[in-house]
């Protein structure tokens, strides 16, 4: 998802929205220091790792991953609802509303005694 938001300019524009020094510092933790891997050698380690997160999380998305394992960013906790539906809308050319999910539904009788 970061490589092909970097490509298309979309949603956060994936590693290129960071300038070296701070692609370094966010991804450090994961891929470690490098002094011989150029800016796009390391920018592929980091698209394995974000996929290899994503397979582990079992999710559709990298930025699913961040969201619950946060990293180098955020995953869709970036972007407001209003910016999300925003890009459904340029992306797929139709009209979307995005509202946060409730992580667990109250039962009926939730907190009963």
């Amino acid at each position: 998802m970061c490589e092909v938001a970097a490509e298309k300019g979309i949603f956060c524009r994936g590693f290129r929205r960071w300038h070296d020094s701070e692609f370094h510092r966010r991804w450090k933790g994961a891929l470690g220091r490098s002094t011989h891997l150029t800016r796009a050698q390391m920018e592929r380690l980091a698209d394995l790792w974000q996929l290899s997160e994503q397979l582990r999380c079992g999710v559709a998305f990298a930025c699913d991953a961040s969201q619950r394992a946060p990293g180098a960013c955020r995953g869709w906790d970036e972007f407001s609802n209003d910016a999300l539906a925003s890009f459904c809308a340029d992306l797929l050319g139709t009209q979307a509303v995005v509202v946060d999910e409730d992580p667990k539904p109250a039962t009926p009788y939730e907190g009963v005694t």
